[in-house]
Parts: structure tokens; sequence; C-alpha cells
């Protein structure tokens, strides 16, 4: 898979390979992403204070606390 230098670490371009066991994920997220859209989108609690409706801002990446939660979560 190709990475473009406006989205890479360090903006340098680089291709990283797939496994023939993630392929079957990346292609399900190609379809179903738009290429301005984040895979892991933000979360923004809208509503407040009354309702707490969880929405997905899918043009802001999620924050580094959310993705460490995530990762917590998934792992227990």
């Amino acid at each position: 898979m190709w990475v473009s230098p406006d989205i890479a670490k360090g903006r340098r371009e680089r291709y990283i390979p797939i496994t023939a066991d993630l392929a079957a994920v990346v292609n399900e997220i190609r379809s179903n992403v738009e290429p301005n859209e984040y895979v892991l989108p933000a979360i923004r609690i809208m509503g407040a204070p009354h309702s707490r409706d969880p929405l997905e801002c899918r043009w802001h990446p999620a924050s580094a606390h959310w993705l460490k939660a995530l990762v917590i979560r998934v792992g227990r």
C-alpha cells in the first residue's frame, strides 16, 4: 500500500506491505472510508448536558487519549 507524503510520518512517501491476512480488512476500509476521512475518527459528545450521544467527526483524527483507551479495552 502506498502512503503519500502529505499523510506519512516525516512527510516521506512509503510503501507498506500488507499481509494476506489483512488484505480483506484493508479492502473493506478502502471501500467504506473516503480518501478525506480518517479510519479512526474523532468522537464528539453532542447534546450535552442532558444527552450524551456520540458523533463521529470523520474529518478529524481520533485523539491519542481515545486511542490509548481503545487499545486498553481491546486488550482486556
